[in-house]
């Protein structure tokens, strides 16, 4: 049976736009310019989001306003798009009664979900899984039931949405005896540090958190250099010469901690790069098509 896409819960939307990065991904490209997805404010953080995308009309009225039979009908309701009788008329993005027919500027045609679901799953691995079989260790309701150990609040607000998460580790020459750490968590760290670099369990994203932490680093922008330069290292684009050795490996804390030590002291032109983003050192090492950036500031998740 076909799938279908549906939009059930618009007031948990938070305009992360990950689901816009993974759409685009899906296509082999960074930023959002390929989303067939678009989230749009309704009016400022008090009234919320909404999500715009197709809602697969058994009876669409953009393959009836196509002039050239470009859109066909899809099983399970909406359309497929023939690129190859396309004349790029625009014609199906007037006649969509939600806004939902995006339009690809380089081509000049339109862009159609096709209902693939890769936005609704857990992407990892900077976006090149649409799955991450260490989803349910690293979920905020596992976090929740085994390490958190306190929640706390900035002055006057309600929310408190401050994790402390405790973490027990034995001591490297001392096994029977523990450390316990307090690590502040929440889900974009959890998404950055996290499935973006192929973390399969709570220990393992909670050390590189409590590095990142202490060393003043920004998590967001953090785990998606270290996504991209692990991904570059995969593609041969850059090599273990310009990590000076360091081993950057998905699911790996011990490699992605010594990187971001490097990062701090910045020892080569590599790591200098790295250290202005993942939009400036793909610039300069390439692999621009999954550096995942927009306006100078890597993704949020």
């Amino acid at each position: 049976m076909s799938t279908r896409l549906s939009v059930l819960e618009t007031e948990r939307c938070v305009e992360c736009q990950s689901c816009m990065f993974a759409c685009s991904r899906r296509q082999n490209v960074a930023g959002l310019t390929k989303s067939c997805v678009r989230v749009r404010s309704i009016g400022g953080l008090e009234r919320g989001f909404t999500i715009i995308v197709c809602r697969a009309c058994f009876d669409p009225p953009c393959a009836r306003a196509c002039p050239s039979d470009a859109l066909s009908l899809r099983e399970g309701g909406g359309v497929i798009l023939d690129m190859k009788k396309c004349i790029g008329c625009g014609h199906c993005l007037d006649a969509c009664l939600i806004g939902a027919i995006q339009w690809d500027d380089t081509a000049e045609k339109p862009m159609i979900c096709i209902h693939c679901g890769y936005c609704v799953e857990f992407p990892s691995k900077n976006l090149q899984q649409a799955t991450h079989d260490g989803t349910a260790n690293i979920s905020g309701e596992n976090f929740a039931e085994h390490y958190l150990k306190r929640r706390l609040a900035c002055s006057h607000c309600p929310v408190g949405c401050i994790h402390i998460a405790a973490l027990r580790e034995p001591y490297e020459d001392e096994p029977y005896f523990y450390k316990t750490s307090m690590i502040s968590y929440d889900y974009e760290p959890i998404y950055a540090l996290g499935s973006m670099l192929g973390m399969k369990t709570p220990a393992d994203f909670l050390k590189l958190m409590d590095r990142v932490e202490a060393w003043g680093l920004d998590a967001m922008t953090t785990g998606v250099v270290l996504a991209w330069a692990t991904e570059a290292l995969e593609r041969k684009i850059l090599s273990e010469k310009e990590t000076l050795g360091v081993k950057l490996a998905w699911g790996d804390p011990a490699g992605y901690i010594q990187a971001c030590e490097l990062i701090i002291e910045q020892p080569n032109d590599f790591y200098q790069a790295l250290a202005r983003g993942v939009e400036y050192a793909s610039s300069r090492y390439g692999g621009q098509d999954f550096a995942l950036a927009i306006g100078g500031n890597e993704m949020q998740g």
